[in-house]
């Protein structure tokens, strides 16, 4: 049986040169992350000079990647993790010894969708705005959302659309995700109740490291209150929201922000204490690499006493490099009943 190994498939600019970089790769990297770019790093090491003279790679090449584990498992197999399409946007040069650095992101680093703009939308639905900036920056829209709220009015002021989306999605417990071809919307609070794809156990050996916080600061709120005076139809609209399981006497997290209704004040109430307090536990790991793991599935912690629970990744980066494939998390535990 063939001895288990992991493998870096690498296509630039349509050219699979996985073969060729094998002798010069030194570290690579893959970031997938949720709410913010994904991110490709990679270092080669360029004793013959090729890599920072006629091969240096340029800002706003494209690159494919996929990481492949040979015989990782328990069976003769090969699985595939694909980190799908970047553009380098950032390249580096350091010595000695001389080695060439490049970064690349899963979003488009051009164009006019990253532009400042204002615009206003009045009776529309979420999904609507996200079609809209799809549609501007060429993008198709997936969507993967419980609710799809309606809106009175919403004005993106001197903001890019990618910026204003995402600003409007998080008041809803939604994550924006984009991608070279793909905008995304997704119910955060879902995925949170999804089975976990893995249990993480104490003394283990694919836990190389561990570490965990705890804390209340800006995320320990009981309740939440939201209150907004329309100044035209001088109309105060009012939302408060208590999980049933919060302590009596907790801080109240009160919010002076702009609804069309109750029902939205209400919802906002909701949403907004969850955003506050969803990182009050925290944890990182670095495991023994694992192509499963990626952001937004859910995980098991177990023995760790009082940090044990289900936990959501927020990010994972799976690397490549002097001590093999291994996975760092970053997660944060999961808010039941919430």
């Amino acid at each position: 049986m063939e001895a288990r190994h992991v493998e870096l498939d690498l296509t630039y600019e349509g050219v699979n040169i996985s073969q060729e970089l094998a002798g010069y790769l030194l570290d690579f990297s893959y970031q997938d992350n949720a709410d913010k770019a994904d991110d490709l790093q990679i270092s080669l090491q360029d004793a013959s000079g090729v890599w920072h003279g006629n091969w240096l790679p340029r800002k706003g090449d494209k690159i494919e990647a996929a990481v492949k584990v040979i015989n990782w498992g328990d069976d003769e197999s090969t699985e595939t993790l694909p980190c799908g399409t970047f553009e380098v946007d950032t390249v580096g040069f350091s010595g000695p010894p001389d080695v060439v650095q490049l970064k690349a992101v899963s979003i488009p680093i051009g164009g006019a969708r990253w532009e400042s703009r204002s615009q206003g939308w009045e009776n529309i639905r979420l999904s609507a705005i996200a079609k809209d900036i799809a549609d501007r920056a060429g993008l198709s829209l997936w969507l993967d959302i419980v609710d799809d709220p309606l809106y009175d009015r919403q004005d993106q002021t001197e903001q890019s659309d990618l910026a204003f989306l995402q600003s409007l999605a998080t008041k809803e417990g939604i994550t924006t995700v984009v991608t070279m071809t793909q905008l995304c919307l997704i119910d955060e609070e879902r995925y949170e109740m999804e089975f976990p794809i893995a249990t993480i156990e104490k003394g283990k050996n694919n836990v190389l490291s561990y570490s965990f916080d705890s804390s209340t600061v800006d995320c320990g709120y009981s309740a939440c209150e939201v209150t907004y005076l329309d100044p035209q139809k001088k109309v105060t609209y009012h939302g408060y929201f208590k999980p049933s399981w919060a302590p009596e006497n907790g801080p109240v997290l009160k919010i002076n922000d702009r609804v069309g209704s109750d029902e939205e004040a209400q919802r906002r109430a909701k949403t907004a204490l969850r955003e506050k307090n969803k990182s009050g536990t925290q944890g990182k790991f670095t495991l023994m690499g694992d192509i499963n793991l990626l952001q937004s599935f859910t995980v098991d912690v177990v023995g760790w006493g009082d940090f044990d629970g289900r936990y959501i990744i927020d990010s994972a980066t799976h690397k490549i490099g002097s001590g093999g494939y291994t996975v760092d998390l970053s997660i944060r535990k999961v808010l039941y009943t919430w």
